[in-house]
């Protein structure tokens, strides 16, 4: 699956002691799925329209008709507790700024904002700390 989603949805789930199910993954499922022709699948610009239209007697509607909800992983929260000590060890170590490929000041200062709840840096703190890890495995 693209962006490793069932292995990241098996992970999240075992780590709170939930036992997920894929059940659209059954392979004679799939198949047939796959010989279905595509008028069937979609009505107009709505997807998965012979799905709902099988589930609407047994779902509610408001299930059938809600967008997509992703299943967020609090990472921004992670770095603001109790990974905290992680991403100021690793992104302001002297081993990471001795590789010199961030300006140490900003990296301070992006840290910092992070945890102080100033600005929501997750998204880049997440990508430098996949970083760093990188190259400290990579050596």
């Amino acid at each position: 699956m693209p962006d490793d989603l069932l292995l990241r949805g098996d992970l999240m789930t075992m780590a709170a002691s939930i036992f997920g199910r894929g059940p659209f993954l059954e392979h004679r499922l799939v198949e047939l799925a796959a010989r279905l022709p595509t008028r069937l699948l979609t009505r107009g610009f709505q997807t998965k329209a012979l799905l709902k239209d099988a589930l609407r007697p047994h779902v509610p509607e408001e299930a059938l008709s809600r967008h997509n909800v992703g299943f967020r992983v609090p990472v921004g929260e992670w770095f603001m507790k109790p990974l905290r000590p992680l991403v100021a060890d690793l992104l302001l170590s002297p081993q990471a700024v001795a590789l010199g490929y961030f300006n140490a000041r900003n990296m301070k200062r992006f840290v910092r904002e992070h945890i102080d709840g100033v600005r929501d840096r997750q998204k880049q703190l997440w990508a430098l700390v996949n970083f760093e890890l990188w190259c400290r495995h990579a050596k």
